[in-house]
């Protein structure tokens, strides 16, 4: 039981101390830090075709750090670098969710020799042979074909992964 109680009392003393550090920084450095973290988390989640979602992480990322679920130690790392490393990790996890969507999306979509039926039956069916795993070479199938639409018109590949993303 009382592991619970360090693990809050960690907690409660990581988003102190957080909260202090913010409150030394200026409106300039507070703004000039954010922007950075947009910027980084813009570049990782570019590949994704997620950039429009750079600012919810980076506010979802100080957000965990103020309520003190991610911990940071001073002694271990610079806050920046803290910081940093929870919009990394926020990116990271938006990344795979997308990726596991636009899979079972993809499983859903017509095949050659689907009849119209057969698709309406399939998009209907909610249940979990509806949505089986594709396999490894159809997922990097998936990720490839992605890749491409996001090559030919950045702007589609953003809707269609805001689609994805909104469980349309």
């Amino acid at each position: 039981m009382g592991g619970t109680r360090d693990e809050s009392e960690t907690q409660r003393q990581s988003a102190e101390r957080v909260r202090v550090q913010i409150s030394i920084l200026t409106r300039e450095q507070f703004q000039d830090l954010t922007r950075r973290l947009v910027l980084y988390a813009a570049r990782l989640l570019r590949a994704a075709s997620l950039d429009h979602h750079a600012y919810e992480i980076v506010t979802g990322a100080i957000d965990l750090a103020l309520d003190g679920t991610r911990v940071w130690d001073p002694v271990a790392c610079p806050f920046e670098n803290f910081l940093f490393g929870v919009v990394r990790s926020r990116a990271s996890t938006l990344c795979r969710s997308t990726a596991s969507r636009l899979i079972r999306i993809a499983a859903q979509l017509p095949q050659a020799e689907d009849e119209p039926a057969d698709i309406l039956e399939r998009v209907a069916d909610d249940s979990l042979r509806a949505r089986t795993a594709l396999s490894v070479e159809q997922e990097q199938e998936i990720e490839r074909l992605i890749a491409n639409v996001a090559g030919i018109d950045a702007e589609l590949a953003r809707i269609l992964v805001l689609a994805i993303h909104e469980d349309m």
